[in-house]
């Protein structure tokens, strides 16, 4: 069962300009003679932390962090772009998941349509990609030998794709062939019916994962070829500037950089700003629907959808956050606790979208309710919202607010250190926030930096 909440409490306010990338950075020039800017402040990382970092703009707006690790024995590395499913023409429903696809079947220089992945399994290394509502981020891991002529080939996603229309028609195949999978999922199917309670004109709303109907169907019926329409979304979406990369390896950290510089300057650089996409998903037409649908698996869900304001400069506070350890939360107290202890739910999954997103959000509540709760279901969400009222009426707590505070800063000063692959994922993906500072290019969303009352009430 899913149902939706109103926006009418939304208050969007105006965003401030992105952050300051020229203050601290300075110019170099490459041996391949590409100008390049390098941060020179203090960047925020992890107690210990002996590997060396630089952070880098390169000329096209590209930024780029290095991490030069002499005890890894496999090197990583991830691009991310701020082209995801709400970026998709609406003519063409699941293009950016198409694209992702078509990238890896060959560029001008390395035409063959599995040159890329023979490349890597000759040095000990895979490649994979995924495509979200905000973002696409590729990643490869290969061992450190294989590691400059990967990114070289890497970079050609970027620069000079074939998109081949042979190949396209050959990879729909694959697409749709994900889509018939989904449908098994109960995961996907979920996530399906919820943007099914979204405003219907709105990019959430969207077809995200796409099917053979929706993009060679489409072209089919406009009379053009679909490979010229996403020939002109990779043109348009695809820019240095609107990407990032995060590149771990064992070699030294030059070393490093001159690969990163050399190999990804080429990539064009945007003329346009990104459009800003206007209204919420949730509107009142939609206030209080409630989907209830029949799950693949056994078991019982109960999904709450409430709406959030952008707030892509708010990641120093992250106010989803100090929600999510209240609602979602193992201690005492926590909603989820609460339910576990009344035997009604088993699992509490909160999805807030990621700190720094354009976009404006959702807050996804989940529980996974037991047949005992899934029975008192109308209980079950009468005492979600109770508990909402409880917290909107004893108001943002700062001693709470420091306790997630303190955690967040255990794990990321003291924690495990995660594997190279993830690592780079994560890194690419949060450094493509306009608004992240360059000193928390690193810490970035891992952690809270000050306490905003008014943006968590």
């Amino acid at each position: 069962m899913a149902c939706t909440t109103s926006n009418r409490f939304v208050v969007e306010t105006e965003e401030p300009p992105a952050a300051d990338w020229d203050a601290g950075f300075v110019a170099r020039q490459s041996d391949g003679r590409h100008t390049y800017f390098e941060y020179t402040g203090w960047l925020e990382l992890p107690a210990g932390d002996t590997r060396e970092h630089r952070l880098l703009r390169l000329g096209n707006g590209m930024r780029v962090l290095c991490i030069s690790d002499p005890q890894a024995r496999q090197s990583a590395a991830a691009l991310a772009v701020r082209a995801g499913s709400t970026s998709d023409p609406r003519e063409y429903p699941g293009m950016a998941h198409a694209l992702e696809h078509m990238l890896f079947l060959g560029t001008r220089t390395h035409p063959g349509e599995h040159d890329f992945e023979a490349y890597l399994t000759q040095y000990g290394g895979y490649t994979n990609a995924s495509t979200t509502a905000t973002t696409t981020h590729y990643r490869l891991s290969v061992n450190n030998a294989g590691l400059a002529g990967a990114l070289t080939r890497f970079a050609g996603f970027f620069v000079e794709p074939l998109l081949d229309a042979q190949a396209i028609a050959r990879e729909l195949l694959a697409v749709e062939s994900e889509r018939l999978a989904d449908a098994q999922s109960d995961t996907q199917r979920r996530a399906h019916i919820v943007s099914s309670t979204y405003c219907p004109m709105h990019a959430y709303a969207q077809f995200a994962g796409g099917s053979l109907a929706s993009l060679q169907g489409s072209a089919d019926r406009r009379g053009v070829e679909l490979r010229d329409a996403m020939a002109a979304f990779f043109a348009r979406e695809y820019a240095g500037d609107a990407m990032a990369l995060a590149v771990i390896g064992g070699a030294g950290v030059a070393e490093l950089v001159a690969m990163a510089v050399d190999a990804f300057s080429a990539v064009p650089r945007r003329t346009l700003a990104p459009a800003r996409i206007a209204g919420h998903p949730l509107c009142d037409r939609k206030l209080g629907t409630v989907v209830r649908y029949q799950t693949v698996g056994a078991r019982h869900d109960v999904t709450l959808v409430f709406a959030l304001p952008r707030a892509a400069h708010a990641y120093a506070a992250n106010a989803c956050k100090y929600v999510e350890t209240l609602v979602g939360g193992a201690h005492a107290g926590a909603l989820g606790t609460v339910l576990r202890e009344l035997g009604w739910i088993s699992a509490v999954e909160v999805a807030a979208p990621l700190a720094g997103s354009r976009l404006p959000g959702v807050l996804c509540v989940s529980l996974a309710a037991t047949p005992v709760g899934f029975a008192r279901h109308e209980e079950l969400v009468q005492y979600v919202f109770a508990y909402l009222r409880m917290l909107r009426a004893h108001g943002a707590q700062a001693w709470h607010f420091g306790e997630v505070q303190r955690t967040l800063q255990l794990e990321f000063y003291h924690g495990e250190r995660t594997a190279p692959v993830a690592a780079a994922i994560a890194l690419a993906c949060q450094l493509g926030c306009p608004h992240l500072r360059a000193e928390h290019a690193v810490s970035g969303t891992r952690l809270l930096y000050e306490f905003d009352a008014p943006g968590i009430e």
